[in-house]
């Protein structure tokens, strides 16, 4: 689902190019793509056969991070991936449910992080809107 959603927001901007990590895919090697998708295992698994550089990662996301918990290998596989970052990579995690011990969690994977959560009646969808800017240089992205 993930996949999809990015991939048509990617319509928009022709220059960055999204792969999967997926089990049973053929590593590449030296991936030159902007955006990896997988799960902490396989990652971590192309991370070891050398893909890519996960010193070159600037975001990592972490969707579904109560799921990373209640499942023990993706815990393990995500502070993994976590501790071979830079130190200035932003951690992003997202979770429909925000309790203690995905706050927990949270706290072991982002130092000092920035905490956004919605009370239940705020998370309906006549409250989420979504939009674009279509801008004519890279420059002007930042401008907007």
């Amino acid at each position: 689902q993930i996949g999809d959603v990015c991939k048509k927001m990617l319509h928009h901007c022709p220059r960055i190019s999204v792969t999967f990590a997926t089990r049973g895919q053929q590593v590449p090697r030296g991936a030159t793509e902007q955006i990896i998708i997988g799960t902490p295992g396989t990652v971590n698994d192309w991370i070891r056969k050398k893909a890519f550089d996960p010193k070159k990662i600037t975001v990592f996301v972490l969707d579904e991070a109560d799921v990373m918990i209640s499942q023990q290998g993706h815990q393990d596989q995500s502070v993994r991936i976590q501790k071979m970052l830079p130190a200035k990579t932003q951690v992003m995690l997202f979770s429909a449910t925000y309790d203690q011990p995905v706050m927990e969690f949270a706290n072991r994977i982002v130092h000092d992080a920035v905490c956004i959560t919605l009370k239940r009646q705020e998370e309906s969808l006549d409250n989420i809107k979504q939009l674009y800017v279509e801008v004519m240089s890279e420059d002007e992205k930042f401008e907007s």
